[in-house]
């Protein structure tokens, strides 16, 4: 076990060997909980992560491009109007 301080603006450090041991890298995203008094963190999949690559299979989906989709949103927008 060891000891962190938590600073004024309520951040802790974890220490190395833990970020290593547990594959915890700048930018990651954690997920917090308390349980029976203690705190618990664990790993969560970055958003950013799981959604990487989403335009192109949408783009493969409609079979079109996403300046023609764009263009048809705003006619279909105008003619709303």
């Amino acid at each position: 076990m060891s000891i962190t301080k938590v600073s004024k603006k309520g951040q802790i450090t974890i220490h190395r060997q833990m970020r290593k041991e547990l594959g915890i890298e700048p930018g990651d995203i954690l997920e917090e909980a308390v349980e029976n008094g203690k705190i618990i963190l664990k790993r969560s999949e970055n958003p950013s992560v799981s959604l990487r690559g989403i335009g192109k299979k949408a783009k493969r989906r409609l079979r079109v491009d996403s300046t023609e989709l764009v263009r048809s949103m705003r006619k279909e927008d105008r003619e709303e109007l």
